[in-house]
Formats: C-alpha cells, structure tokens, sequence
C-alpha cells in the first residue's frame, strides 16, 4: 500500500510541477473526479463492458492458439524422437 500511494504522490508531485500542461498531464485529483462524471453519466460502465469483453476475446484467443501451439510442438518432439529411435533400431 505504501507503494501505491508513493506512486499517486509522485504522480501528483510532477503533475503539479508545471513541467507538463495538466492538460496531458492531469493530477489524481482531476483523474478521480472524470471517472466519478463518467460513472454518473453511465458513460464508464458501459465502456468499461466493451473494454473487458475485447480483452476477454483477446486472451481467449491467445490462449487458444498458445496451447495449440504447444500441443503441436509437443507432437512434433515425439514424432521426432520415435523416428529417431525406429531407426537406430532398424539399422
């Protein structure tokens, strides 16, 4: 916990500094205060449902293609490896 709020008090330190506009680089302040206007709009549910359903979708096909892919390898060493072991028998 302490780490967190390190962050969001580095956070606020160099938003509040004047390096960057608080246009581009708003304080956790400003940051809070969006959501709560987002979420009393309905606005941040309803984008927040489309950002997690794509990422669901997403993860769902990496980890489809990543066991497909292990799968594949893993066939791929046995077949290699019983090839390899029918012809030093046969020879």
């Amino acid at each position: 916990m302490l780490s967190l709020s390190g962050v969001i008090f580095l956070w606020w330190l160099f938003a509040n500094s004047g390096f960057i506009s608080q246009d581009l680089f708003p304080t956790p302040w400003q940051v809070a205060m969006a959501a709560v206007e987002l979420y009393e709009d309905g606005v941040l549910i309803k984008d927040l449902k489309v950002s997690l359903t794509r990422a669901s979708i997403g993860f769902a096909i990496g980890s489809c293609l990543g066991i497909l892919i292990g799968l594949s390898v893993t066939f791929a060493n046995n077949l290699q490896s019983q090839s390899i072991r029918f012809t030093t028998n046969t020879i």
